[in-house]
């Protein structure tokens, strides 16, 4: 989800730019929308995407997505958090799938908090608690197993990546009040996942996990730590499977491999996005 924000700011630079290559010449230019309104977008772009979204998911509802539910302000959360990209229709489907499998959700890498208000809005009306991993200082060091397949921020090295992806806690929070979500059901864990892996909380069943570190250490804790705690009938979703980080793949078909057959592997289609679904058999 990270990806997509920095993908989409990108674009939007290119266009204003080109834009006002165009209209210079007119004393004219594309300025930041708060220099002329409170919001970041108008309303009527506000509208346009959140049409565009609904067509979108209504498209998927009729191909691959059938058992899908609509559900009221999901899409004015993408539009805010600035994602539009068809990974968060599959992430929204693997949720609701166990909407009503005991168990609460825990996030393991919430970067800006863009999923984190989209699962929180989809259990809003359950009792379900939200478990918050990160270490709101970026990532994590890469090893050796995580070798670069995809340079996302033109780095030029994985060792590079180091720290980046930095997200104060408070940013998160903010959009889950946005949300309407609970400060009681709300528990956020600061820290790198190795060490709090260690110490916890944890919650006692979990009925969804979404395990988004990029890196193999801290995606291979996070799956050791769900692989007792998830309910039978729960999923696991982990991101970046064959993406950016080799890491990723590598934790996830190692863990299938130690588990002798007690998980099985899903994925998700190609141009869906770039996670992965892991179930108990």
């Amino acid at each position: 989800m990270d990806r997509a924000y920095d993908k989409i700011s990108g674009m939007k630079t290119i266009i204003k730019s080109t834009v006002n290559s165009v209209l210079g010449t007119a004393g004219l230019a594309v300025v930041q929308q708060e220099t002329v309104a409170k919001s970041n977008r108008s309303q009527i772009m506000d509208l346009e995407l959140n049409r565009f979204l609904e067509n979108i998911e209504e498209s998927l509802r009729a191909t691959c997505l059938p058992k899908l539910p609509k559900r009221k302000n999901r899409h004015s959360i993408m539009v805010d958090c600035i994602n539009f990209s068809l990974q968060p229709f599959f992430l929204l489907n693997y949720l609701n799938e166990v909407l009503n499998v005991p168990g609460d959700l825990c996030e393991f890498g919430c970067s800006h908090g863009a999923s984190t208000a989209l699962f929180a809005n989809e259990i809003l009306e359950t009792d379900k608690h939200i478990w918050i991993y990160d270490s709101f200082e970026g990532l994590s060091k890469p090893t050796t197993k995580d070798v670069l397949i995809d340079d996302i921020a033109n780095l030029g090295s994985i060792d590079k990546y180091e720290g980046e992806m930095a997200h104060p806690k408070e940013r998160v929070l903010g959009r889950l009040s946005k949300v309407g979500f609970p400060k009681p059901r709300i528990h956020t864990i600061p820290g790198f996942i190795e060490k709090t892996a260690k110490t916890g909380p944890f919650p006692d069943s979990v009925s969804f996990a979404y395990i988004d570190f990029d890196f193999y250490e801290p995606i291979k804790i996070g799956l050791e730590l769900m692989k007792d705690r998830i309910h039978s009938k729960g999923v696991i979703v982990v991101d970046d499977y064959g993406y950016f980080s080799a890491g990723a793949k590598t934790a996830v078909d190692e863990f299938i491999t130690e588990q002798s057959g007690k998980f099985i592997l899903e994925q998700i289609p190609a141009w869906g996005g770039k996670c992965v679904a892991i179930r108990k058999r």
